[in-house]
């Protein structure tokens, strides 16, 4: 991967980027003028940086912050045949910041101080607000995440710094030393701690992000004081938060399950053996999007049901994600009456105002043989999607509602 300088100039108003200069001149600049220097790494296909660039960096907050502390770079991440001598000036350079700074999503911040240490970074769409936020963090030694990583690599940092510099780590997808960092707080201090002193939201939601394995003395707490943390933290996110851990560390990711076919009876097996009915949900859960992805809609109707069973109060997916191509596509009628029962509670509790949820629900009960009641649903999603986007669609559902049509996809037509 080549990098490349940009070119572009702003208006007055935003943040003013340097170019025409080699990464030596930046780097001489900033030590005469005794400022910080701030680089923007992006692709020419990232939809976030492209935001920034028309919506961060082009206001006068952001211009009168960023130009009075840093001077500003945009590196782009990606070449084209198109590159001059300039941007081609800029290879190696850029080389070695994707190497030497593990760069591997955009946007991408680097903060070098004024002597061109690296001393801050992050990764994220930021608004005019945040970036102020995080550049300030870049300027003060207690908030630089490399400064803080080294303080920490010598034993030098306190506990109460060491949550700041796991999310960070987090943040950079540096996620065997978040890892490290967190255990090391948890495990060390916060298991020191008198219960209720332990058990509070802050604490609860930091042990919630960076939970241990299954004899990890964060999971036990979890799995143990299930009632207690979700009075704390809210309703089920004991639960959820188990259930991340287990996707992350059990469950193929996408790219895996593209290589290699999952064997899914396994995982069941070994999943909910070492994590009982938590886990199994887990797998049920991943399964049931896998066969949805493959389209292989008898097995996904079947993983549904047997998901929603267990997960219907404290479901992972968006229910409606879910039933609509079950409706369009699974003939099962017990599979499509129980649907209509999972997007009866979802209606009920989360998609009072959701009109694309109406028709769902509606075109359920419709394909189940519920018509009487689809038309009832399907004139409130008519009424609701009035004026949007969904509105044509609707109409057009009722009235083949009405005249007894196929509403879902038909073979052929």
């Amino acid at each position: 991967l080549a990098m490349v300088i940009s070119v572009w100039a702003q208006q007055n108003k935003g943040i003013s980027f340097e170019h025409g200069i080699s990464w030596q001149q930046v780097k001489a600049k900033a030590k005469a003028e005794k400022k910080f220097i701030f680089i923007d790494v992006f692709a020419t296909w990232c939809g976030p940086c492209k935001w920034m660039d028309g919506n961060t960096y082009t206001t006068e907050k952001a211009g009168i912050f960023m130009n009075d502390r840093f001077i500003n770079v945009k590196v782009q991440a990606d070449s084209s045949k198109n590159d001059n001598e300039e941007v081609k000036s800029w290879y190696a350079t850029s080389r070695q910041f994707m190497n030497e700074y593990k760069i591997n999503a955009f946007p991408n911040f680097l903060y070098f101080d004024p002597n061109g240490k690296l001393v801050h970074q992050f990764s994220g769409v930021l608004d005019d607000s945040m970036l102020i936020v995080i550049s300030k963090n870049a300027l003060n030694p207690g908030k630089q995440y490399y400064t803080l990583e080294e303080r920490y690599k010598k034993g030098k940092l306190e506990y109460a710094e060491m949550p700041y510099l796991a999310k960070s780590a987090s943040y950079l997808n540096n996620i065997a030393f978040a890892k490290e960092v967190a255990d090391n707080y948890i495990n060390n201090y916060l298991f020191t701690l008198k219960k209720d002193d332990l058990f509070t939201a802050d604490n609860l939601a930091f042990i919630a992000r960076f939970l241990g394995d299954k004899d990890s003395r964060s999971f036990k707490l979890f799995s143990q004081n299930t009632s207690e943390v979700n009075a704390i933290l809210g309703a089920d996110q004991a639960q959820y938060a188990m259930k991340s851990f287990i996707a992350k560390n059990y469950i193929p990711g996408e790219q895996e399950q593209k290589a290699t076919k999952p064997n899914w009876d396994v995982l069941e097996k070994t999943i909910t053996a070492t994590f009982g009915a938590i886990g199994q949900e887990t797998v049920y859960g991943y399964r049931m999007l896998y066969h949805m992805d493959k389209k292989e809609w008898e097995a996904f109707g079947k993983y549904y049901v047997s998901y929603f069973q267990l997960a219907l109060k404290r479901p992972d997916f968006d229910v409606n994600n879910l039933s609509w191509p079950l409706f369009e596509n699974v003939t099962d009628k017990k599979v499509l009456e129980y649907a209509c029962v999972v997007m009866k509670y979802a209606m009920e509790n989360w998609y009072q105002t959701n009109a694309p949820a109406y028709d769902t629900y509606a075109n359920l009960l419709y394909k189940a043989g519920k018509k009487s009641e689809a038309i009832e649903w399907q004139e409130k999603a008519v009424k609701m999607a009035k004026g949007t986007p969904y509105e044509k669609e609707n109409i057009e559902h009722l009235v083949r509602m009405r005249n007894d049509q196929p509403t879902w996809p038909v073979a052929g037509k």
